[in-house]
């Protein structure tokens, strides 16, 4: 698939619009039972997360307000469920590099949240 210049500009887009961008790719990969266009959608999201990380380098430790933590756990949200979805796709490299994103986002107050992403972590395949 040739990916051209889209007239969407991400750039113009709000974290909160990413976040809902990247939801969407994330909902539909999981829909289509094609492959090719599951990986694609795949790869929107993690652009679209990207941006948002290339927006807002912090991470929810520095977040005060309600809103701002509100859209870490989002953020977190989305890196975990593309992670289980690259895990159905075979793709447990990308997986884990996105269990690892999803942590970094998120510091849970009582280490429940961490203890979770820890065990999706270790069910995803080794590679051999």
């Amino acid at each position: 698939m040739t990916r051209s210049t889209n007239s969407l500009s991400l750039d113009t887009l709000s974290l909160q619009q990413l976040l809902v961008l990247a939801n969407i790719c994330i909902s539909n990969a999981r829909k289509t039972k094609d492959l090719g266009v599951a990986q694609e959608l795949c790869h929107d999201a993690e652009t679209a997360l990207s941006m948002i990380k290339k927006k807002s380098p912090t991470t929810i430790a520095s977040f005060k307000d309600t809103e701002d933590q509100s859209l870490c756990k989002g953020i977190t949200t989305a890196y975990t469920d593309l992670g289980e979805l690259q895990i159905n796709l075979g793709r447990s490299d990308k997986a884990q590099a996105n269990y690892k994103i999803a942590e970094q986002w998120y510091v849970a107050k009582d280490g429940c949240y961490n203890e979770e992403l820890a065990k999706k972590q270790s069910l995803i395949p080794s590679e051999t």
